[in-house]
């Protein structure tokens, strides 16, 4: 219960616990910065994106960036991505007989 006369506020709560605010300020940036600030990449992924218009004002484009993934072309440029680097890491790392 606030008794008569006692100060309550935010500013009030600031300054009586500005000490432990001061220890929770670099953790607070530190996720601001690798936590949320990369979110905002991931909106490229369904907007059909120009330099022109910038990241919030491009039109979206909704699923058609992914369309790419379900065709032939990427299926070829995989596997053979694939399978030249599990050959470069067997041959790199199983020694000659």
């Amino acid at each position: 219960m606030i008794e008569q006369g006692e100060k309550t506020g935010l500013w009030h709560e600031l300054s009586k616990n500005k000490v432990l605010y001061l220890m929770f300020l670099p953790v607070a940036v530190y996720y601001l910065i690798f936590a949320y600030l990369p979110m905002s990449g991931i909106v490229v992924a369904f907007k059909d994106f120009n330099y022109r218009d910038g990241l919030f004002f491009s039109p979206w484009n909704g699923l058609k960036n992914f369309e790419y993934l379900n065709s032939l072309a990427f299926f070829l440029y995989f596997t053979t991505l694939f399978n030249g680097g599990l050959a470069s890491f067997y041959c790199h790392t199983v020694p000659a007989s």
